[in-house]
C-alpha cells in the first residue's frame, strides 16, 4: 500500500515537473539565470529565439555579448545596483543578435542563492521595440503642439463661440494679461474684464460669423492690474466636432506709442542731467575744439561754458603733455576711463580730474570728435594720502594675526593678503595674490563662491551706505593648499566703503574650519547638488526668456520700414542672428517659379551665388512643392541622404537645411531658406525659431507689396493725368496756330508779290539795292514758317489702311540709307522681326518714323558717327506695338524731357522745334503714345506705341 502511494507520488511529481518546465521554456518573456560573472547558466526557448541562438549555444555564453556596446556602461550600473541593494532592478538596453539586427529589450532581476549557496541573478527579458517607438512618436505629437499653442510669441486664447468661455490660454496670453489659466479657464473676457464692450463683441460675432475670420482688428482690452493696452487681433472661427470655436491672436501695438513717449521723456530727461549734474559733460569736434560743456564747469574752475566753447581742450590742461597722452589714449582704444589729469582754472588754480571719454562716429563709421564726463577728484586724492599713511599702522597689525586677512577691490582682484596665508595654505604671498581664486578652489566651492560673489556685488548696488556699512558675511569653503591636500576655511567679510559711501572694496578674515567641516560634509554635498539643479533651471528659463524677447525685437524691426528690400535684409539679418549658419536667402514666387529676392552669408561664394541668383526654380520640386500646397516646413539633416532633396548645380556645399513657407493669411509670398556646409547643423529648437519669426516676417513682406502696388498705381495715374494734360494743350495750341497761321499767310502772299512788282521795276531802272535782297528773303522765310504751322493742324487723312510695320520700318531705312552712310551711322535691327499690323496712314506714320531717325543722326553726326538700334516689342497686356528707336547719341538732359515735345522747343542750331510736336500729334491722332527714355545704360530711346491689329 505504501509503494503504491510512493509510486503515485513520483509520477505527480513527474507531470508538474513537466508542466513547469514547459510553463518555463515557452513563457511569452525571455527567463535566463547568471553567476556572478554574468555567465549563462540557465535559459528558456523564448530567450534563445529573441537573442537569435539555439539554447545549446546560449548557455556558457557571456550576457554582455549580446548588449550593444553603447548601452555596456547602463547595464554595468544595473549590476551594481543589484549588488548593493540586493532588491529587484530594473533597466532598458539596446541588445544585438548575432546576425546582426538590434532590438530594444527591458530587463529585470532579482538577486538569489543556488542549490550550493553561491550568488546568482534570476533575470527576465523582454523586447520593448515598439513600445519605444510609442513613446517616440506621442513626445513628438505633443511637442509640436505645445510649440505652436503654448509657446507661440503671441498671446493665443481658444474659447467656445457659444458663450465666448476660454477654454485654454498659452504662456503669453497668462503672461501680458496677468491671469493664470486656472483664472481664465472657464471664464469670459467680460467676467475677467478683459473686454467690456458688450456691443462690439456681438458686432464682431456677427461678422466673425459672416466671413469666417476677422483680422487686424484693433482693441483697448484691459490686462488684470487694471490697465488698458492697444492690441491688433486676429479671430478665427473653428469647427472641432460639433462644437465652434474662435481662436483669437492678439499683437500688443502699444509698445510703439510708448516708444515715442520715452524718446521725448529721454531727451527732456538728457537735458535735465546736463544741466543739474555734479560733473562736467563735455564734447569736442575731432580738432578739440570744445563744442558744449555743461554749466557744472564753473564750479570747479571758475570758467563760464559760453567762455570754453570754441576753445581748444588743451588749454585747460596745466602741463600741455598730459592733452598728448591723453588724445594718444582715447585714439588708439576709442575709450578711456579714470584718467587723471590736472586742470588749470581760471583763476591759475590746479585741480586733478578723473576723464572718462570716448569717439563719437557718424553714420559711415567715421570718427567726428569726442564726448566724456570729468570729475573734480581734488578732495578725494588728499584723502588717499592721509589713507595711505592710515594703511601702513594697520597693516602692521595685520600682518601679526594666526587668520589670514585680506583685501579684494569691487573687481573681486586681490589688493592685500596677510603672511598667514603661508600657514594656512603653504602659499607666499606672491604666490596668494597672483594665482586666480577659481585655482584655490575645489570645484563645488568654486561654484558656491561664483554664487556669493554675484550676489554680494548685487547687493552692494542697491543697499543703502549706513546698512551696507554694518552688514557682516561669512562663506565657508574648500581651498587646495600648495602640496595638493585640501582644507575647509571661513571668511567673515565686510564693505569697504570711500567717502561717499559707495562700496570701494571687501575686507576678509580667513581661518581654518576643517574640523568642524568634516562632520556636515554631507549635507553640505546635497546641498550643492539642488543649488546646481536650481542654476540649470534658471538658465534655461532665462534662455526661454532670451528668445521671447529677441522674437519681440525682431518684429519691431522688420516692421519699422515698408520698403520690400529693407523689410527682407531685416529679416534676414535677425534670422541670422538667431541662427548663425553659412547662408540664407528669402525666396518670393513669381507664377510657377521661385527666386531668390535677398540673400546674406554668400561671402567666397562668388560663383554659387551668381547661379542661384539667375535661376529660376520650378515649384514643383518635392521642398518647394509640400511647403506651398501642405504650408509645412522642411528640415534636412543631410542632403546627401534625403531623397526629396533637389541637386542643383554650384549647391552641392550645402550639407544642412531648413525652408520655411512664407505665409500671410491663406496666401503663401515664397520662403524663408538657410543652410549650412555641415550635416546635421540645424536643430528643432531653431527650426522653431525660425517658425515663429517667418510669420511676422511674411506680414511685413505683405504690407511692403501693398505699398510698392499703390506706388505703381499712383505712378501709373499721374502719367496718365500729364498724357491727357499735354495732349489738351497740344491740341488747344494747334488750333490756336492754325488759326494765326491763316490769318497771316493772307498778307504775307500779298507783300511777296508787292516785292515781286518792285523788283521788275527796280531791275529797268538799275541795279536791285542789297537791302531789297533781304528784305524779300526774310519774307520768304516767314512765309515758309507759316506753311510748316499751316501743317501742323492741317486735318489728316481720315482713309485708314492696315500696315504691316516691318515694312513701314524698312521704307525708312532705304529711305535714310544716303544719309546714314555720309553721317558713318550704323543701322542694327534683328534679322527676324515678329510682323505686326496696325491700322493708320502710311505716309504719316513714316513721316514719324523719318523725324525721328532724322535727329537722332543729327545728333550723331557732331560726335562723328554712332548707332541706330530698332526693335519690336509687343506690351504686356498684349494689345499694343512697341516701335523702339534706340541711338548712341548725346543724352537728353532731364530738364528737357518734359519740354521736347512743346512747340518751337528745339536745341538744334537753325532748328524750327515743329519736328517732334508734329510727331507726338500724328501718332496722338493714330490714339498711341511716344514714351522718351534717356540714361547712361541704354542711351536715348524713342518708343512709338501703336494698337495693334493683329499679326500678319
Amino acid at each position: 500500500m505504501q509503494n503504491d502511494e510512493l509510486r503515485r507520488a513520483y509520477f505527480d511529481l513527474e507531470e508538474a515537473r513537466d508542466r513547469y518546465s514547459d510553463l518555463y521554456d515557452f513563457a511569452p518573456m525571455g527567463y535566463l539565470t547568471l553567476d556572478d560573472k554574468d555567465i549563462i547558466r540557465e535559459a528558456n526557448l523564448t530567450a534563445a529565439a529573441m537573442l537569435g541562438v539555439n539554447r545549446a549555444r546560449l548557455i556558457r555564453a557571456r550576457l554582455t555579448s549580446f548588449i550593444a556596446r553603447q548601452d555596456r556602461d547602463v547595464f554595468n550600473l544595473f549590476r551594481q545596483r543589484l549588488r548593493r541593494t540586493q532588491s529587484r532592478q530594473t533597466c532598458e538596453v539596446s541588445m544585438v543578435k548575432p546576425d546582426g539586427p538590434r532590438f530594444d529589450a527591458g530587463l529585470e532581476a532579482v538577486p538569489a542563492l543556488d542549490a550550493g549557496g553561491a550568488s546568482i541573478l534570476r533575470l527576465s527579458l523582454s523586447d520593448i521595440t515598439e513600445h519605444r517607438r510609442m513613446e517616440t512618436a506621442i513626445h513628438e505629437s505633443e511637442r509640436k503642439f505645445s510649440t505652436l499653442f503654448e509657446k507661440a510669441p503671441l498671446p493665443v486664447s481658444l474659447s467656445t463661440f457659444a458663450d465666448g468661455r476660454f477654454v485654454n490660454v498659452n504662456e503669453e496670453f497668462t503672461r501680458v494679461f496677468g491671469y493664470t489659466k486656472e483664472e481664465a479657464i472657464g471664464r469670459t473676457s467680460a467676467e475677467l474684464k478683459i473686454n467690456l464692450d458688450a456691443e462690439g463683441r456681438a458686432r464682431g460675432l456677427s461678422a466673425l460669423s459672416e466671413r469666417g475670420r476677422l483680422k487686424n482688428v484693433e482693441l483697448v482690452l484691459r490686462v488684470k492690474s487694471g490697465k488698458e493696452r492697444i492690441f491688433s487681433v486676429n479671430i478665427e472661427m473653428m469647427d472641432m466636432g460639433t462644437e465652434k470655436y474662435i481662436l483669437t491672436m492678439a499683437y500688443d501695438i502699444t509698445q510703439h506709442k510708448q516708444l515715442e513717449q520715452s524718446l521725448r521723456e529721454s531727451e527732456t530727461k538728457y537735458r535735465t542731467i546736463f544741466e543739474n549734474v555734479e560733473d562736467v559733460i563735455y564734447e569736442t569736434d575731432y580738432h578739440g575744439i570744445l563744442t558744449n560743456v555743461s554749466p557744472s564747469i564753473t564750479r570747479y574752475i571758475d570758467y563760464r561754458p559760453e567762455e570754453l566753447i570754441g576753445r581748444h581742450v588743451k588749454e585747460l590742461f596745466a602741463d600741455p603733455g598730459d592733452y598728448e597722452a591723453l588724445d594718444a589714449e582715447v585714439t588708439s582704444k576709442g575709450i578711456l576711463r579714470d584718467y587723471e589729469i590736472h586742470i588749470k582754472g581760471k583763476n591759475g588754480e590746479v585741480r586733478v580730474g578723473s576723464f572718462n571719454a570716448n569717439i563719437v562716429f557718424d553714420r559711415d563709421g567715421q570718427p567726428v570728435g569726442t564726448q566724456g564726463i570729468a570729475r573734480d577728484i581734488t578732495e578725494r586724492k588728499q584723502a588717499e594720502e592721509k589713507l595711505q599713511r592710515s594703511e601702513q599702522q594697520y597693516r602692521l597689525l595685520a600682518d601679526n594675526v594666526n587668520d589670514v586677512i585680506w583685501i579684494r577691490d569691487m573687481n573681486l582682484t586681490e589688493t592685500y593678503v596677510s603672511p598667514a596665508v603661508e600657514k594656512l595654505l603653504g602659499l607666499t604671498i606672491q604666490e596668494a595674490m597672483t594665482i586666480p581664486l577659481d585655482r584655490l578652489l575645489t570645484p563645488d566651492s568654486a561654484v558656491r563662491a561664483f554664487h556669493f560673489w554675484t550676489d554680494i556685488l548685487t547687493r552692494a548696488q542697491g543697499v543703502p551706505a549706513d546698512i551696507l556699512k554694518e552688514e557682516s558675511r561669512s562663506l565657508e569653503l574648500e581651498m587646495y593648499r600648495k602640496d595638493g591636500s585640501t582644507v575647509w576655511t571661513e571668511s567673515q567679510m565686510s564693505f569697504l566703503l570711500d567717502k561717499h559711501g559707495s562700496p570701494d572694496g571687501i575686507l576678509g578674515v580667513t581661518r581654518d574650519i576643517t574640523e568642524r567641516r568634516r562632520a556636515a560634509e554631507e549635507l553640505r554635498r546635497l546641498n550643492a547638488e539642488l543649488e546646481q539643479r536650481v542654476a540649470e533651471r534658471t538658465s534655461k528659463l532665462q534662455s526661454v526668456n532670451e528668445y521671447l524677447e529677441s522674437l519681440l525685437s525682431t518684429t519691431l524691426v522688420i516692421n519699422s520700414s515698408l520698403d520690400q528690400d529693407e523689410v527682407l535684409d531685416h529679416i534676414l539679418r535677425r534670422a541670422r542672428e538667431l541662427i548663425p549658419c553659412r547662408a540664407m536667402n528669402i525666396m518670393l514666387i513669381q507664377g510657377g517659379n521661385a527666386y531668390i529676392a535677398r540673400r546674406i552669408g554668400y561671402e567666397g561664394l562668388d560663383l554659387i551665388e551668381r547661379n542661384l541668383l539667375e535661376y529660376q526654380f520650378p515649384l514643383t520640386w518635392p521642398s518647394f512643392h509640400r511647403m506651398l500646397n501642405a504650408s509645412e516646413s522642411v528640415f534636412i539633416s543631410d542632403t546627401t541622404k534625403d531623397p526629396d532633396w533637389q541637386h542643383v548645380e554650384s549647391s552641392e556645399w550645402a550639407r544642412s537645411y531648413i525652408g520655411i513657407p512664407l505665409k500671410a493669411g491663406d496666401e503663401t509670398l515664397g520662403f524663408l531658406n538657410a543652410s549650412h556646409h555641415e550635416p546635421d547643423f540645424f536643430t528643432r529648437e531653431q527650426l522653431a525659431v525660425l517658425e515663429g519669426l517667418a510669420g511676422h516676417a511674411a506680414l511685413a513682406i505683405q504690407n511692403a507689396h501693398l505699398l510698392a502696388e499703390m506706388k505703381e498705381a499712383l505712378e501709373k495715374e499721374q502719367a496718365m493725368r500729364a498724357q491727357l494734360v499735354r495732349a489738351d494743350k497740344l491740341a488747344a495750341l494747334g488750333k490756336m496756330v492754325a488759326v494765326i497761321a491763316h490769318e497771316i499767310n493772307n498778307p504775307i502772299q500779298t507783300i511777296k508779290n508787292s516785292f515781286f512788282l518792285l523788283e521788275e521795276q527796280i531791275q529797268a531802272n538799275g541795279v536791285v539795292p542789297d537791302y531789297f535782297t533781304v528784305a524779300r528773303s526774310e519774307t520768304d522765310r516767314i512765309a515758309d514758317l507759316i506753311a510748316q504751322l499751316r501743317e501742323t493742324y492741317r486735318p489728316r487723312s481720315n482713309t485708314l489702311t492696315r500696315l504691316n510695320v516691318l515694312d513701314l520700318v524698312s521704307d525708312v531705312r532705304t529711305i535714310l540709307s544716303a544719309q546714314l552712310r555720309k553721317s558713318g551711322v550704323d543701322w542694327s535691327q534683328p534679322e527676324e522681326f515678329e510682323r505686326y499690323m496696325v491700322f493708320g496712314v502710311r505716309n504719316s506714320l513714316k513721316q514719324v518714323f523719318i523725324n525721328l531717325c532724322q535727329n537722332a543722326i543729327e545728333a550723331m553726326d557732331a560726335d562723328g558717327g554712332g548707332k541706330i538700334t530698332v526693335r519690336l516689342q509687343r506690351s504686356p497686356d498684349g494689345k499694343r506695338v512697341g516701335i523702339a528707336f534706340q541711338n548712341t547719341g548725346p543724352l537728353i538732359p532731364a530738364e528737357d524731357l518734359n519740354l521736347i515735345f512743346d512747340p518751337f522747343f528745339t536745341t538744334k542750331a537753325g532748328g524750327s522745334g515743329l519736328g517732334l510736336y508734329i510727331s507726338y500729334d500724328i501718332v496722338h491722332q493714330h490714339h498711341g503714345e511716344i514714351v522718351t527714355e534717356s540714361s547712361p545704360e541704354k542711351g536715348v530711346v524713342f518708343t512709338v506705341w501703336l494698337p495693334l491689329e493683329g499679326k500678319a
